[in-house]
């Protein structure tokens, strides 16, 4: 049997660990050993001496439970204090039988099987924690074929037996009828949860010796004339000595402690035991033919019917829950479809789903004609309403939108979210471009209408939409997304609000985009790219904080193209794993050749990493090893990472404070300045702010209190600052005058190849970039 579940950690009514009651082990086996010695003296000694080592064993039964409930202390005591009364009667029965009183000897062992049978009843009921339907029939089965087969080999017998006198019939039917209230509890407890360990067989092993000691006692009296047999003796002590040995046993805790009810479904040691239970009618049949006894047919034909009824309410039980649980597989089966085709925020098929269905409309219109229409959603003015209300006030925007979106679509029509503040909308049968950007239009006024969030306030969000048909299905789903996701990038930098139809030029582009894509992927394998150092400078000294690496590609055919023109391709190519990593090991190695040539002065290099490059497999052990192997310490290297990736993605800001738990440092680059950004800086696994040249547009004192209170915010959560972007010598007079820390822009110095930066630093630290911050 499995260990119940309270065994395990967790506390008892006393505050003791559950399982572990207050009496010690040795005394159960005391009780056992020593009560054994008496029963043996019992059943040797002659005369008084039996009868008092008789009674003596008995009583050490009735205080094996007194000591034991007192001391363990079960969360239920009452089946306990129930099981002590009726011992103590039965107790009471033998002194009075050994004095000679056998009538009132008699009442008090009939009158003993009450309070035995309540306390099981009361043990079932204590069990079971909720409903136990299937248990009360398994016992309801069991009991009425127990009931049948001692009313068929024992009850009815007696009643036609000359062996007993009126008085004496009306006592046997009484301890038979005890018998059977017993073996009624005993089965309600065999068809309960919870595990049957030590002290719950004892008390079982207790109650079966009783019963066999009745039927021997009973059958031996009935049809061999023997008034007082000796195995039955043996019986009832055996029993006094379980039933004190189960309440001092320290598990007696686990037998009154609430277990939920099993599976209504069958197991095969349950359905083999109702199915002889079923069959008892056949068998005592068949037991009183082979005896050569009368046959009592009406009683084996009620009891047959009985159990009839009980089985198919117990099938009809075990089917139901079958088809429960097949309902509840299929309709959790449904929903995890559902989640994994569905956005859970907004509940519109995702991206994924979003491709099938637009996959069977191309091929409904290449089979059948028509056309499809996709249009691209690009929220404009999202990020804003995060920074500005918060996220939840995000996400209630995003559900209003996709509700606008359903409810202006036909039926046909599908609304879809790609993730984030981007949607699609596949239309069908479209009949013209000129339709198409009509209903663009309209989505974009229908997005654009103010949006309430609640106690949050209001906010509006507008839209940028990029259209792209097919008339004859022989595009695939992605390539006529991508068409529909460059025309709304167009429309999104054409000034926003806008929709815009892909077209001829458009695709000439995307055909550049393909091209670039190839000979990028070329250029990662050959490496065509280079690095290039941009100094970090102290705004008061001019010495050189740190070199930042800036990746370049010469392009054959092209010349050197920034990474502004071709990075976003990587990044859509997941290129941008292989260029992120090559940009580390070369930046990393320089810096180690630097390092080596300028011994004792400290320098750094900060790296741009890409959110797919940080949630790769290994990439910290890989910077690690690749410092280690440069011969430089951790703290030499900063990961330059743009804030809204940190502030979205909390795996990425893990993996940055794995980072900075090895002493990498981390910049967070592009930063907002909003009110919850600066609140939440703090909370970010960072070590300098880098502030961009929107902040440095200074065109009045309110952009110079900006500047000023961003600076101060960072160094309040004790971060660095650094601004680069410093183009102009007004602008690097006003980060002077603001005491920021560190600046880094065209007007200081341009990035440069390795060897000028290398030139640099052989000039003396103090003459570096003289004159650039005077």
């Amino acid at each position: 049997m499995p260990s119940l579940p309270w065994s395990s950690p967790g506390t008892g009514p006393v505050g003791r660990p559950i399982g572990l009651g207050a009496v010690p082990p040795l005394w159960w086996r005391s009780l056992v050993v020593g009560g054994g010695l008496v029963a043996a003296a019992a059943l040797l000694l002659p005369g008084p001496a039996a009868d008092a080592a008789y009674v003596a064993t008995g009583a050490l039964g009735v205080l094996g439970i007194v000591v034991g409930t007192h001391l363990n202390q079960p969360r239920h005591p009452a089946p306990w204090w129930a099981f002590a009364v009726g011992l103590g009667l039965w107790v009471a029965a033998d002194a009075l039988l050994f004095l000679g009183a056998v009538a009132a000897s008699d009442t008090l062992f009939v009158v003993g099987y009450a309070p035995l049978a309540a306390g099981l009843a009361l043990l079932a009921r204590v069990r079971v924690r909720g409903t136990d339907l299937a248990g009360l029939l398994d016992a309801a089965m069991l009991a009425v074929a127990l009931t049948l087969a001692f009313w068929v080999l024992l009850g009815g017998p007696v009643l036609r037996s000359d062996a007993f006198s009126t008085g004496e019939t009306v006592v046997e039917l009484a301890y038979v009828v005890g018998d059977l209230l017993l073996l009624g509890g005993l089965v309600r407890i065999a068809t309960s949860p919870g595990s049957w360990h030590l002290p719950m067989r004892a008390l079982a092993g207790a109650i079966a010796l009783v019963v066999v000691g009745d039927v021997l006692s009973l059958s031996l009296r009935m049809y061999t004339g023997v008034a007082e047999p000796v195995l039955p003796d043996v019986a009832y002590l055996a029993s006094y000595l379980l039933w004190g040995a189960s309440a001092l046993h320290p598990r007696m805790l686990d037998m009154t402690e609430p277990v939920r009810p099993r599976s209504a479904v069958l197991g095969s040691r349950r359905m083999t035991a109702l199915g002889l239970a079923a069959t008892s009618g056949t068998w005592c049949l068949a037991v009183q033919v082979l005896l050569g006894a009368r046959l009592t047919v009406w009683p084996v034909v009620l009891g047959t019917a009985v159990l009839v009824a009980l089985v198919l309410a117990r099938l009809r039980l075990a089917f139901n829950e079958i088809v429960a649980a097949h309902t509840e597989s299929t309709t959790l089966r449904d929903q995890l479809s559902h989640e994994a085709t569905h956005d859970h925020l907004t509940g519109l098929p995702n991206r994924a789903r979003g491709l099938l269905l637009l996959e069977a409309a191309l091929d409904r219109v290449h089979h059948a004609g028509g056309s499809v229409t996709v249009l691209f959603i690009d929220l404009d003015g999202f990020k804003k309403v995060n920074d500005t209300f918060g996220h939840r006030a995000g996400d209630l925007l995003l559900v209003e939108i996709a509700r606008r979106l359903r409810t202006a679509t036909r039926g046909d029509d599908t609304a879809i979210r790609l993730g984030g503040d981007e949607f699609v909308v596949v239309l069908h049968d479209v009949p013209d471009s000129t339709r198409a950007v009509a209903l663009a239009r309209r989505l974009i006024a229908t997005v654009s209408e103010p949006v309430t969030l609640g106690a949050l306030g209001t906010a509006r969000v507008g839209a940028s939409v990029g259209v792209s048909q097919c008339f004859d299905g022989t595009t695939d789903a992605v390539t006529l997304l991508d068409e529909a996701d460059m025309a709304a990038y167009r429309a999104k930098r054409g000034g926003r609000g806008r929709a815009e139809l892909f077209d001829l030029e458009m695709r000439a582009a995307a055909r550049e985009a393909e091209s670039l894509s190839a000979d990028l992927r070329r250029a990662v394998a050959e490496e065509q790219l280079e690095l290039h150092y941009q100094p970090v400078l102290d705004v008061h000294s001019g010495r050189v904080r740190g070199w930042e690496a800036l990746v370049r590609w010469n392009r054959p055919g092209h010349g050197q193209l920034s990474p502004g023109a071709f990075l976003p391709t990587a990044e859509r190519s997941g290129l941008i794993v292989d260029i992120d990593r090559w940009v580390e090991q070369t930046a990393i190695g320089q810096l180690g050749l630097w390092a080596a040539e300028h011994v004792g002065e400290e320098l750094s290099v900060a790296v741009n990493v890409s959110r797919r490059r940080l949630l790769s497999p290994g990439v910290v052990p890989d910077l690690l090893e690749a410092v280690v192997t440069a011969g430089l310490h951790p703290r030499q290297l900063v990961l330059e990472v743009d804030h809204a990736v940190v502030a979205a993605e909390p795996a990425v800001a893990a993996r940055l404070e794995e980072a900075r738990e090895d002493g990498i440092r981390v910049a967070l680059a592009d930063f907002d300045a909003g009110f919850r950004s600066l609140r939440a800086l703090g909370r970010l696994p960072v070590d300098f702010v880098k502030i961009g040249a929107e902040f440095l547009v200074i065109d009045s004192s309110e952009d110079v209190k900006l500047l000023h209170l961003t600076i101060q915010g960072a160094r309040a959560v004790g971060l660095d600052v650094v601004a680069e972007g410093v183009e102009r010598a007004d602008q690097l007079a006003t980060l002077r005058a603001l005491d920021c820390a560190m600046v880094q822009g065209y007007h200081l110095a341009r990035p440069m190849p390795a060897d000028e930066a290398a030139a640099q630093l052989r000039v003396g630290p103090g003459d570096r970039f003289s004159g650039l911050l005077g």
